[in-house]
């Protein structure tokens, strides 16, 4: 029989359990995601954001950034808290731009979500970057 001490030794450097799964990774962390799409409406854009997250604490700061144009064109809205019972739940807003109006093409777009606990400070956080589709 050949030994596998390489690869044992491997996964535990990498903090994996065998299954593969990172054992270092939180269960409690929030994830977020912002839709690739996004509508026109008017001249600012309704944007959808899934979040999911394990039970902790309260809500802190939910937010989405939208920028067009080398950002020239930029709008921030808070987003709505959701439940935090590990299941994803998708909230959806308009963001209107300060100056200018949003078009037709492509966007960045910049959701922040976090929680905190009142009685010990400790924060969870999550974010999404990514270019989204206007149309």
């Amino acid at each position: 029989m050949r030994c596998r001490w390489p690869v044992v030794f491997l996964v535990l450097a990498l903090g994996l359990s065998p299954s593969g799964a990172a054992a270092g990774a939180k269960s409690d962390t929030i994830q977020v995601r912002v839709k690739p799409q996004a509508t026109l409406i008017g001249g600012s854009v309704e944007v959808s954001v899934q979040i999911s997250c394990a039970p902790f604490g309260e809500a802190f700061e939910s937010n989405i950034t939208v920028t067009q144009d080398n950002q020239a064109i930029f709008a921030q809205r808070f987003l709505p808290a959701v439940q935090c019972d590990r299941k994803w739940h998708t909230v959806t807003v308009v963001a209107s731009p300060f100056d200018g109006s949003f078009h037709r093409g492509p966007a960045f777009a910049s959701a922040f979500v976090s929680r905190v606990d009142p009685g010990t400070g400790e924060e969870r956080q999550g974010q999404d970057v990514r270019t989204i589709r206007v149309r």
